[in-house]
């Protein structure tokens, strides 16, 4: 084997060990990302693995397809050279008006890249800015840029994954994980959520630990919908989505459950725990302003908890049953509440409310 073939295949293993490919976004790379575009000014910051298509972003600007081919080429090169690239005039950068992204018009006029390592030093990606207007970029814009790419890459070293998502992250392939992500809010879907609800039961029963979860729902989210239009409506999913990533411990898990309902999984957590952290959640949605193309919106959010206890070894269907139930209850209670499902109680159907 070549040394450049080896370099390659330790990179990709190094790559593979992270657990990132083909799973939903991490919130800790969604906070750099988010920093690095208000630090420096510009409307997109992604962290980009190598080889795979796949960002974590918070910014204005969503990527479009031109663009991110215009990153994965530049990305390799970053990857290959294990050295920074800083663009700050495309128009006037000879890789791009002639050469490999030449066949794919973008209009980014400005990009830095800062490679990304692993524990091992091999580079897995960069972490970039890309501006559409050309921009100056002086050496203390790099130093920053540099500290901030070195507390992203501590971010990937302290990462850390619940059992249930090893699980699946080992049992399956990119292909088949990353259908298990929602497309719009990139964390897992119906499928994937409850695969890992299915994968801590399982290991619950075996170490005979209790378990939570989190029947979450935004209140009134039709009538948003229907005043505010769809786009407003899908700028509140994704803010709702943040405060819910943000709130939950390393590994808890989170996953959209229908259009505007989501389940929070929450390992080795009695109901107390699951109370109190779902009180933290109701109240930083009911202190959201979000801002949409048709004004600042507000929401709130009503929320069933549900305990899962060895003794009774409660299948995944009834401890779902009775979260949901708990969640439509508090609806009916006046909504932008918590209300939990005792064992036993709280079984009846109930219909949906918005």
């Amino acid at each position: 084997m070549s040394e450049t073939l080896r370099d390659e295949t330790l990179r990709l293993v190094a790559l593979g060990g992270t657990s990132l490919l083909a799973t939903p976004d991490d919130y800790a790379f969604d906070c750099a990302a988010h920093i690095g575009s208000q630090l420096f000014n510009v409307p997109l910051c992604v962290l980009m693995l190598a080889g795979v298509e796949q960002d974590w972003t918070k910014s204005r600007v969503a990527l479009e397809t031109r663009e991110t081919s215009t990153i994965d080429v530049l990305c390799d090169e970053i990857v290959h050279t294990a050295e920074p690239i800083i663009i700050e005039d495309a128009l006037t950068h000879s890789r791009i008006v002639r050469g490999e992204c030449a066949s794919h018009p973008s209009r980014i006029r400005f990009f830095a890249g800062y490679p990304i390592r692993a524990a091992t030093g091999k580079v897995l990606g960069a972490l970039c800015l890309v501006n559409f207007e050309p921009m100056q970029f002086p050496p203390a814009q790099l130093w920053l840029f540099r500290e901030l790419a070195f507390l992203t890459e501590l971010s990937l070293f302290a990462r850390r994954i619940g059992t249930a998502q090893k699980a699946l992250v080992a049992k399956l392939d990119c292909a088949r994980r990353e259908s298990l992500v929602d497309p719009l809010l990139r964390i897992w879907n119906r499928g994937g959520i409850t695969t890992i609800l299915e994968q801590l039961h399982k290991d619950s029963i075996k170490k005979a630990v209790p378990f939570s979860i989190l029947m979450i729902d935004i209140d009134r989210f039709k009538r948003i919908n229907d005043r505010q239009g769809h786009i407003a409506g899908d700028t509140v999913l994704k803010a709702v989505t943040r405060v819910l990533q943000a709130s939950m411990r390393p590994d808890d898990e989170v996953g959209r459950y229908g259009g505007e309902e989501f389940i929070a999984v929450l390992p080795n957590t009695d109901a107390a725990n699951a109370i109190a952290l779902a009180h933290r959640v109701n109240k930083a949605v009911a202190e959201l302003r979000i801002e949409t193309t048709a004004g600042l919106v507000a929401c709130t959010v009503s929320i069933g908890v549900a305990e899962w206890v060895p003794r009774r070894l409660e299948s995944v269907q009834a401890l779902v049953h009775r979260a949901d139930v708990a969640m439509l209850s508090a609806k009916q209670c006046g909504r932008d509440r918590v209300l939990v499902s005792q064992t036993g109680a709280l079984r009846g159907a109930a219909s949906k409310i918005d």
